[in-house]
């Protein structure tokens, strides 16, 4: 089976369209990872370093990309492992779906039309309830948490995007889940949606009522973003005695110096980081993974309110 051009295939898209396509896919397939400057991209793709620029401050803007001027451009690892796998699947079997088109006589445009025809056709869930709060890493994991918890898709919008995402939407939302420390600056949105201030408690907390750590224990903490991290120094500098040595640790840090685990003998961080990251664990003797939301009560009122008006996607 021949190959389709991949020429061929970019010139039924406006060319920055299918570059942002092709960063997209990048961006699911390589979490952590550094993007590859702007001029590289340029060069590459054979499109402007303004456009180039000018796309990637639009992802960055929806939470995909973290700029740093400094360290470049972050991937944002706001998907699972789970998430990952299925989406390498799904692309493998629609490459055979295409391969058995072409084959059948079908050229690049008509293959393209049956591509559109199921996408238009396919009815997108929906939701009525989302979850914010300032770090743009940790809003992926909270509404990841929540979308379990609650039995229904809380879609994650990063705390500066809301209000914005909220004015544009014609149907806003039902429900709006928030962080206790966020909910002073968005309850004038209260006769726009519900609102439901849930409480959080970082894994650290956890630590200082724990008498079950042997002495001299080497403990590391692995934080998801640099808010976390800091977060955690502060607790740190609370709970830390003679009993036991903790290390913080960045999730990034770590993916990039996994020897630095070798000698901890246990692990704090939250479940999120501890299902998408198992191989990082696979020799630390003892692994202790939180939620985000230790609110029994919040969870409880907040699942009555979307039972009750049939809420959710």
């Amino acid at each position: 089976m021949n190959k389709l051009p991949l020429d061929a295939i970019d010139n039924f898209f406006i060319h920055s369209k299918s570059l942002k396509l092709k960063l997209m896919n990048f961006i699911i397939e390589h979490p952590l990872e550094r993007l590859p400057t702007s001029k590289e991209m340029a060069k590459k793709y054979g499109i402007s370093d303004i456009t180039v620029k000018k796309l990637v401050s639009e992802l960055a803007v929806k939470g995909y990309l973290k700029p740093n001027k400094k360290g470049g451009t972050k991937i944002v690892n706001r998907f699972s492992n789970k998430q990952r796998q299925l989406f390498s699947k799904s692309k493998e079997e629609i490459k055979i779906q295409i391969g058995q088109l072409e084959e059948s006589g079908f050229d690049i445009q008509e293959i393209l039309t049956c591509l559109y025809s199921a996408l238009s056709e396919y009815s997108f869930d929906t939701t009525d309830v989302i979850y914010t709060e300032k770090d743009p890493e940790m809003v992926f994991i909270g509404a990841e948490e929540l979308s379990d918890r609650l039995g229904v898709k809380v879609k994650p919008v990063y705390f500066e995007n809301m209000q914005k995402e909220i004015s544009q939407d014609k149907k806003p939302p039902k429900a709006i889940i928030v962080p206790f420390y966020c909910f002073n600056s968005i309850e004038h949105l209260s006769s726009i949606s519900r609102i439901f201030p849930i409480r959080t408690t970082h894994p650290l907390e956890y630590l200082s009522n724990s008498k079950n750590i042997a002495y001299d224990s080497n403990i590391m903490y692995v934080s998801v973003s640099d808010k976390d991290r800091e977060s955690a120094f502060i607790l740190k500098n609370k709970i830390t005695n003679d009993h036991f040595h903790l290390k913080i640790c960045k999730i990034e840090e770590l993916v990039n110096n996994v020897q630095s685990v070798n000698s901890t003998e246990m692990v704090i961080a939250y479940k999120w980081v501890i299902n998408n990251n198992e191989r990082l664990f696979k020799n630390v003797p003892k692994i202790i993974a939180y939620n985000r939301f230790d609110d029994k009560e919040g969870l409880l009122i907040i699942k009555s309110f979307i039972n009750s008006n049939k809420v959710g996607g």
